[in-house]
């Protein structure tokens, strides 16, 4: 393993990966549960997300298995 100022280059990585998947996983359930507060009665705010921001099905399954994909190579570290 290639040390780095901060720890092994490979840990690093696989801290990184789980961040940004965890970032990106965080912004999508942001969205979601916008949408779903308005359905279940939330009052309206006009300056929330567009409806195009919501993910697809396909983008869902993508930003989990990306999860559990760091989370497991985080543990092989």
């Amino acid at each position: 393993m290639t040390k780095t100022d901060g720890g092994p280059a490979h840990y690093r990585a696989a801290v990184e990966e789980l961040a940004d998947a965890t970032r990106e996983a965080r912004g999508a359930a942001d969205v979601m549960g916008f949408f779903a507060g308005q359905l279940r009665g939330d009052a309206a705010d006009l300056d929330g997300p567009e409806l195009t921001l919501l993910p697809t099905r396909s983008g869902v399954l993508r930003m989990l298995r990306r999860l559990d994909d760091a989370r497991g190579r985080l543990e092989r570290e």
